[in-house]
Parts: C-alpha cells; sequence; structure tokens
C-alpha cells in the first residue's frame, strides 16, 4: 500500500442536476495521458493595510481557486466523454478523484465549469484536454477530501460448511443506494436498505474463499468471505 496519494488515479465526473443537484450518474474518464492529471491551485490575493511609517496593521486574504486538468488520446470509435460546443461545455459538472491507492485521499469538487481544447502533434495525434474550473458549490469548501472507502460492519465473514439460507448482514453505516456483489457462484447477495445479506450454499470439499463487493455513491467496501470445508 502506498504512503501518499500519487500514482495513476481513477477520475469520475457527473453533470450536476436542477439547482447545483449532485450528479444521479457519474462516469469514469478513459484511460489518461501519463502525468497529465493535475490540480492546479491559484493563492488567493493578498491584501494588506498599513499605517504611516510602513507598519502592517492587518492582512486579508481572498479564497483560493483550483482548476483541475487532464489530457486523453483519441483513439480510432472514441467519442468525446464529454460534449462541447468549440471548446465551451454549456452545462456544469462534478468531479472527484481515487488515488491508485484506494485508500488515499482524494478530493471532489461538487461544481465546476468544463472546458476542452483539442490538439493535434505528429508524436501523439489528437488529444483531448479537459479544464474543471472549479466554482462554489450549494455547501461548503470548493475543495473537498474524498475517501473511497466506505464504512461497514463486519469487514470479514466466515460460515460453517453446512448451506446458510438466512445469511449473514453486513450493514453500511452511512445513508445511501447500496449494491452488492459476489465473485463466486456459492455465495450470493442481497440488499434490503443499507444491509446486504450475504447467503452461502453447502460446501462439500475443501474450504473456500470469496468476496463481497459494497458500494455506494462511488464508494465501495471489500469483504472477504470464508466457508469452512468438509
Amino acid at each position: 500500500m502506498s504512503v501518499l496519494s500519487w500514482g495513476k488515479p481513477k477520475i469520475a465526473f457527473g453533470i450536476l442536476g436542477a439547482g447545483g443537484a449532485a450528479p444521479s450518474l457519474w462516469k469514469e474518464m478513459p484511460a489518461i495521458v501519463e502525468n497529465s492529471a493535475k490540480l492546479n491551485t491559484e493563492p488567493g490575493s493578498k491584501t494588506e493595510a498599513t499605517e504611516e511609517g510602513g507598519g502592517t496593521v492587518d492582512v486579508r486574504y481572498n479564497k483560493s481557486k483550483y482548476a483541475f486538468e487532464l489530457e486523453l488520446f483519441v483513439k480510432k470509435g472514441d467519442k468525446k466523454p464529454i460534449e462541447d460546443e468549440d471548446g465551451v461545455v454549456l452545462e456544469n459538472y462534478a468531479l472527484r478523484l481515487i488515488p491508485e491507492d484506494e485508500e488515499a485521499e482524494g478530493f471532489i469538487i461538487d461544481k465546476s465549469n468544463v472546458s476542452c481544447v483539442e490538439t493535434w502533434s505528429s508524436a501523439d495525434g489528437k488529444r483531448w484536454k479537459y479544464t474543471f474550473d472549479a466554482l462554489k458549490p450549494n455547501v461548503g469548501k470548493i475543495l473537498k477530501p474524498y475517501l473511497a472507502t466506505l464504512e461497514v460492519a463486519p469487514r470479514t465473514l466466515a460460515f460453517a460448511a453446512a448451506a446458510d439460507t438466512t445469511g449473514k448482514p453486513i450493514v453500511v453505516t452511512t445513508d445511501g443506494t447500496v449494491t452488492a456483489s459476489s465473485d463466486q457462484t456459492w455465495l450470493t447477495t442481497s440488499v434490503s436498505g443499507k444491509t446486504v445479506t450475504a447467503k452461502v450454499t453447502a460446501n462439500t470439499g475443501a474450504a473456500r474463499s470469496a468476496l463481497v463487493t459494497v458500494t455506494m455513491d462511488g464508494k465501495y467496501a471489500k469483504i472477504p468471505v470464508t466457508q469452512e470445508g468438509v
């Protein structure tokens, strides 16, 4: 696991709803040009109040400005992830960044104005460069921390060899729409509200393991599941 939030990130974006409501659908950017994803911060301007003789009485700073940019290679058959009119995108978008180590802290911009610049060179072919200029959201800071890790309890499940048709619960501790999936056919999941129920068929062989993935609003948790053998 990394200590820093560097490396290849996942960038998700979504169009804002009426009145600046959070996106109902998030999409992930395709493969990004190496080292092109970057958050640029412009510190707020500084104003000083000075008295006669040059002494500083007070200092005031304006808020910082943020712009996130990335570039995409344009491969055969590609379509723009965000459509524009000669570089201008009419709608406002939200954007969130999840670092390569998804337990590291990323960030989310709740509202931004988006532009797209199309370039071409013989070395790289066509590229699309997107810039997300952060705007003041309805609530909170312009730039907020974001963790992809979803808090659930418990973090692991263990079953006996016999079939369990009642199942064991996994509870999500925050509000939102929960989905769940299993990577093995002998382990099934169902969802009711914030509770995921995992059920297993009888195991007639050696001990086995599976993984349940629980997701909510772009966040997720992976719960290891084991079942005893006979």
